[in-house]
């Protein structure tokens, strides 16, 4: 089975090393479990994994200095929430072989990715920071691409926004709209009802995903 991250297999994982004391140092920390697949199968995410996902997450957004500081508890319990959707959805494409992506796209986005950084050598200078593999983005930006495209096929199947639709949301919002004549507010809400739509399809389908694969948070950041 392909694995989107460096996931490894539940075995009675503390991943702990003897100190010069005899005394155990924990090295790494299972924080989520899930069984992706019909067989059962168990696969973890580890605290390592999960940093090493926020910061490419981060930096592929742009926010270079925030995927290089310190992460906050706030930060990873968020990032630990859509990532555990984001390989639910990738190992439901799988499922589907609906994850074909050609390697050259997936190199356009890692070329996207490197020009984030002011050059050639900071990009690898945060990967030595933060111990993050050239094959992790590569990973990372395949993911993003199935991904993306998977939910877009579940959301065209279920269908474009009527006219029928938003002429109901324009009397039901009119309170809303103030002033805003019907020609101006049409565009205004079919844009929000395409957005509504999108939102559910996808929260419907990682609810689905996350109840089949009894997702186990077994670490609450902050708090």
């Amino acid at each position: 089975m392909a694995v989107e991250m460096r996931i490894v297999r539940l075995l009675p994982l503390l991943l702990l090393a003897p100190a010069a004391a005899a005394e155990p140092v924990l090295l790494d920390r299972v924080v989520a479990v899930y069984s992706p697949t019909p067989d059962g199968t168990r696969e973890v995410i580890t605290f390592s994994d999960l940093e090493r996902e926020t910061r490419i997450a981060l930096a592929a957004r742009g926010a270079l200095e925030a995927a290089d500081g310190e992460l906050s508890p706030e930060a990873l319990g968020a990032a630990l929430e859509w990532l555990l959707s984001e390989l639910l959805v990738m190992q439901e494409a799988e499922l589907l072989d609906l994850a074909q992506v050609d390697v050259a796209e997936v190199n356009r986005e890692v070329e996207a990715f490197v020009s984030r950084f002011d050059s050639e050598e900071a990009y690898q200078a945060f990967l030595r920071r933060h111990e993050i593999a050239p094959h992790d983005v590569f990973r990372a930006a395949r993911r993003r691409l199935v991904v993306g495209r998977y939910l877009d096929s579940r959301i065209r199947l279920a269908g474009s926004v009527s006219e029928g639709e938003v002429r109901a949301a324009y009397e039901q919002r009119r309170a809303e709209l103030g002033d805003m004549d019907w020609e101006e507010a049409r565009h205004l809400l079919r844009a929000q009802l395409e957005k509504e739509r999108r939102e559910e399809v996808v929260a419907g389908l990682v609810q689905g995903l996350r109840s089949r694969a009894g997702v186990r948070i077994l670490h609450r950041f902050g708090g």
